[in-house]
């Protein structure tokens, strides 16, 4: 860990290609020992019990050698729209992209979610523009009422206590992630927070883009990270990296999606990679 930290040292800040942020080292203000401050401040809850059957000695496997630890964010370390849900973010970016375009593609209207609406909108730049936009301030209001995921800090905490990095790998927008984790005094044990691009949604996971930054950017190989996330298109864009994976299946049918896009292990609970990570 402390070579990387050395090499991080040089690194402050990362732009993406057309000069606009969309990443942040956040931890990095002191030695690897002030990493570890934020320790004592994560509470302790019982552990065990919640691996999906058959998975415990894979898990074993992949952290065996691990030295940086990614997660997604949205899922394994909080509920982002859990008190701002993301259907209603959905209709508001949908009637500003009415307002500035009048009768939408019908692409954008069976758009999903505030990110498939962004995907949805790529080849017009302009509109994309303006969506993304909203969705900065959306998120930024979402954090302020996310919801803790249980075992997220313990995650990280234990992450710091057997000497490996934590970055965030995520589709969200890296301000709101770095608000989220100084209003839960995480801030000090994140090396790194990888955001979508602002200009370019087509980046997002499932592309491997958003990891590749962030192992250049913590000087990392791909053989030495695990990636955890609770999505299929977080599975494809780790393996499409060359990182091994760990499934966070939080909701039913997760389980059986996540081994079909290809985890190599999956839990049910961020509690046991806290266990296997200590």
């Amino acid at each position: 860990m402390l070579k990387i930290w050395m090499r991080l040292m040089a690194r402050r800040s990362s732009t993406s290609s057309h000069g606009l942020p969309t990443s942040v080292l956040v931890g990095l203000s002191a030695s690897p020992v002030g990493l570890a401050r934020c320790l004592p401040s994560t509470s302790r809850r019982q552990l065990g019990g919640a691996i999906a059957d058959g998975w415990r000695g894979s898990l074993t496997q992949i952290l065996g050698s691990v030295e940086v630890v990614l997660f997604d964010f949205d899922g394994p370390i909080c509920s982002v729209f859990g008190g701002h849900p993301a259907p209603q973010i959905t209709l508001e970016l949908l009637a500003l992209a009415r307002q500035v375009r009048g009768d939408l593609e019908p692409v954008l209207e069976r758009a999903a979610s505030p990110h498939g609406l962004l995907l949805a909108a790529a080849g017009d730049p302009e509109l994309a523009g303006e969506l993304e936009a909203a969705l900065q301030k959306a998120e930024l209001t979402a954090i302020g009422t996310a919801r803790p995921t249980v075992g997220a800090a313990e995650s990280i905490a234990a992450c710091i206590a057997s000497g490996r990095l934590v970055g965030v790998v995520s589709n969200n927008y890296a301000g709101a992630i770095t608000a989220y984790l100084s209003r839960v005094d995480l801030s000090g044990c994140v090396a790194h927070v990888e955001g979508r691009d602002p200009v370019d949604p087509t980046l997002m996971k499932p592309d491997p883009h958003l990891i590749e930054r962030a192992l250049s950017t913590l000087g990392a190989s791909p053989a030495s990270c695990v990636f955890v996330g609770d999505q299929t298109t977080d599975v494809e864009a780790g393996r499409a990296a060359g990182v091994r994976t760990v499934g966070y299946a939080n909701k039913p049918g997760k389980v059986e999606a996540l081994s079909g896009a290809g985890a190599g292990v999956i839990l049910t609970s961020m509690l046991d990679l806290a266990e296997a990570l200590a």
